[in-house]
This record gives C-alpha cells, structure tokens and sequence, in this order.
C-alpha cells in the first residue's frame, strides 16, 4: 500500500493531474447518484462534477508543486516522507530544503491537532443529522467521517514524534547555519582557541 502510495505521489505532474482529475470526477458522481439518486438530471450531473474535479485538481496542483518545488523535486519529497514515516535521515540529504519542509509540516500537524477533531467532527454529527431526518445512506458518510477523523488523530500524533526526531537530527549536521548566519559545528569537529593559526582535532 505504501509503496503503491509512494509512486502515485512519485508521478510527472502531466501524468499525475489527468488521474487525480478522473479519481475526483469518478468520486464527485458516484457520491451524488447514491445520495441524490432522482433529484438532478444527468447534464446538470456532469456539469456540476467538472467543475468539482476541475476545481479541485487545480487547488491539489498547485499545492503539490509547491510542495515539490519547496523540497527539491518529487525525488527528493518521497525520501522526506519515507524519514516522516520512520524517523531515519539518510547520510546526504540537502540539508536546507529538508529542514524548511519539516519545520512546515511540524506548523501544519501541530494545527490538524485541533483543526482535524473540528472539521471531522462537525462533519460527523451533520451527517447523523441528515441520516436520522433525511437518507439511510447518510449513516456512511458517519463511517466515513468517524474513519477519517481517527487516521487524522493517529497520523498527526505520529508525526508529531517524529519530525522533533528529524529536525534535531538535521539541526546537528555539519553545515546548517544558526541564527548569525555563520555554520554550526557538529559533535566532534574541529575547535580552535582565539589566536590559533588552524583548528585542532
């Protein structure tokens, strides 16, 4: 599952846009005749799923290539989140991209704490409201919501233990520049005393 994840993400943004597009429409329609099975007719259908799937693929679009872009390329963005899912930093990683995009996903997750409990939440109980006053069927957008707000609750618990884990790890590399602007020495380099021709061991 994982890695099937993985090269779905992975995938050239020609390539990705038109099945993100098809997966969106594919949904958008297939919720809308199983909700409103007799209330639209078919042409007021496929307008409103254009304009969704379009809508949508364009907001996904632009946030994904401004992930891609901030992190190095797709490549690069995978690596970053195999060590979001496991903690471990490979030996070259650049170190200012990877830094920048887990300090943002370290503000993103520390927000989903409370945002995804609202969102998911209020969107539970709409949905046993409309399945008690409307529609059976609305009892699977319950399942749905409830699902989803458990794998936000449990996903951001867990990244949020292991970006500190990262970052910390990336912070103490050779290289990374502190607040002066000049590179921060890692555990072990050399050191020199005022006056000292070059550095000692």
């Amino acid at each position: 599952m994982s890695a099937a994840l993985e090269r779905f993400r992975s995938l050239p943004m020609p390539v990705l846009l038109p099945v993100l597009f098809i997966v969106l429409a594919a949904l958008w329609l297939g919720i809308g005749y199983v909700v409103f099975p007799a209330d639209q007719p078919l042409v007021v259908r496929l307008i409103g799923t254009l304009f969704y799937a379009g809508a949508m693929t364009v907001f996904f679009g632009m946030y994904i290539a401004r992930a891609r872009r901030r992190s190095g390329g797709s490549s690069e963005l995978a690596r970053m989140q195999r060590a979001l899912n496991s903690s471990e930093v490979p030996a070259d990683v650049p170190l200012e991209p990877w830094i920048t995009t887990f300090e943002q996903w370290n503000r993103e997750h520390r927000r989903n704490r409370w945002v995804g409990p609202v969102v998911f939440g209020t969107m539970t109980v709409l949905s046993v409201g409309l399945a008690l006053s409307q529609n059976a069927i609305w009892w699977c957008g319950v399942v749905f919501s409830v699902g989803v707000l458990v794998w936000t609750i449990i996903t951001t618990r867990r990244a949020l233990r292991t970006i500190p884990v990262v970052l910390d790890e990336l912070r103490h590399r050779p290289g990374v520049r502190g607040d002066s602007g000049t590179p921060q020495s890692a555990a072990g380099a050399a050191w020199t005393l005022p006056g000292d021709e070059a550095p000692r061991p």
